[in-house]
Order: structure tokens, then sequence, then C-alpha cells
């Protein structure tokens, strides 16, 4: 079977069957990327149309557009629900959409867009939190959540409604949050798999106190086989920006330096220090 023929068959199979990879990210696989590719391979294996190697090999190569594939529509979700919750704003405050967006590129709050218009952060908030409190209040009726539950979730919607509304740049400051989040969780499963410990155990370690460079030392691992495979998937992007020429090779090995000192530094200090 030709080679060409070989990653048709994996992009199909991964792009038509692109949810079962998001679904599966949150496991504590190496590389889940990769390990979902290998399972909708498996049939072909199974059937000797490829071999197990071949299957490796396209896992390989396919897996950084996996990954770049889910970032870009965990952004497209993310920007719909900031629209949504832009559109909800302006309705709750009586202003036009286009309005709203040009006091917020302003660098105006929405807090202070609120009391503009007469209303006040307290308000916004409450009136953004209303519809999540009425499908609560349902579920806890029909025994689907618990009070304690759904009570926790209020108070953090709440906390993060009220850092929404007093950001410069709101939507902006979320997006850059959330990367920031799914790129903290990803390292977490990265290292874990790495480090031969369950995603939660680690978790656990580094909120006690350990540095990831102690949990490695205590692990067998080196430190710099550690930095290595952290840095694996920047490098992949930064390989597919340069051959798609977003970036040149000097500002990709810049990057990636920089990146590297950093995180020789955070592999040094503990979160809870």
């Amino acid at each position: 079977m030709s080679t060409k023929l070989i990653a048709t068959a994996a992009v199909a199979a991964v792009l038509v069957t692109g949810g079962l990879a998001f679904a599966q990210e949150g496991r504590d696989d190496a590389d889940p990327a990769q390990r979902v590719i290998l399972d909708r391979l498996a049939p072909l294996v199974a059937k000797g149309t490829i071999d197990e190697s071949q299957a490796a090999a396209v896992a390989e190569e396919l897996a950084p557009l996996v990954r770049r594939f889910r970032w870009q529509q965990e952004d497209e979700r993310l920007r719909a629900r900031l629209h949504g919750t832009a559109r909800r704003v302006a309705e709750i405050l009586e202003m036009q959409p286009a309005e709203l967006a040009a006091q917020l590129e302003s660098g105006a709050t929405l807090a202070e867009i609120a009391e503009t218009a007469g209303s006040s952060a307290d308000e916004l908030v409450a009136a953004l939190l209303e519809p999540l409190r009425q499908r609560l209040d349902e579920a806890v009726a029909t025994g689907h959540v618990d009070e304690a539950r759904a009570a926790q979730i209020v108070e953090q919607s709440e906390e993060q409604l009220r850092r929404l509304v007093d950001a410069e740049h709101p939507f902006r400051h979320t997006l850059r949050e959330q990367r920031r989040h799914r790129i903290h969780t990803g390292a977490l499963h990265l290292a874990a798999g790495v480090l031969g410990l369950p995603a939660g155990e680690l978790r656990s370690r580094l909120q006690a106190g350990e540095t990831l460079a102690e949990v490695a030392g205590a692990q067998g691992v080196a430190v710099d086989d550690l930095v290595a495979a952290l840095l694996e998937p920047l490098e992949e992007q930064l390989e597919l920006a340069v051959g798609r020429g977003r970036l040149t090779a000097e500002q990709a090995a810049e990057r990636l330096a920089a990146a590297e000192e950093q995180l020789r530094r955070r592999l040094a200090t503990s979160p809870s220090r």
C-alpha cells in the first residue's frame, strides 16, 4: 500500500471521527493525539492493510495536525460563547452590539459601561448568572445535581463573571486565560506520562510543594528529558508555522529558546511556594 494512500486513510479516519479525539484528550496517555489515531487505524492493522509500524509512523506524522485542529476548534467554540455573552450584555444594557464593541475597544470595562448605561457591575453579573441559576434549579429539582454542587457552580461562575466585567478588553482576556489553562492542563498530562505517574498524583505532589524537577528526580527521569518532552508539542507547531511561511526559522528558534528558558525556571519552582 502506498504511503500516500496510508496517509489519506489516516486523515479520513481522524477527521471523520474528530469528536472522539477531543473527548479522549483528558486521559493520562502521554500523547492522546497519537493514541486516537492509532485507535482509528487499528481495524486497518487487524485486516493487514497496514502493519503496526506503518500505523505508528502515520500517527507520529499526523499528531501535530490533530493537536492544532483541536486547538482551533476549542478556540472557535470559545469565541462563539464569548460572542453570545457580548450579545447578552448588550441586550441587558439596552445597547447595540456595535456600540458595546466600540466602547470595549476604547478600553472601557464592562463594569464602567454598565455604570454609564445606568446599571451596575452587580446587576450585570446577576443578569448574566440568571439563566445558569434557572438551569441549576431545574437540575436540583430533578435530582441530577445536588444543592451543594449547584451552589459551588454558581459561586465559581460568579467569580469568573466578576473578573470578566472588571477586565479591560474582557473577551480577549478570557480567551488568553482559557488558552493558558489548556497549555497548563496539557503540560500536566504530558509530564505525568513522561514521569510514569497518573496526572492526579502529579498534581497532588505539586500542590503539596514538590517541584517538577524534584518529582522527576524521584522518578529517575532526567530533567533534560522532561524538558525535551514538554517542548516537543511547541516545537511541532513551530515547525508547522515555518513550513507554512508564518514564521522564519530564526523566529521559531528564538521562540523555542525563550520557552525552554522559561520552562526550566518553572521546573525548579513549586506552584505552592
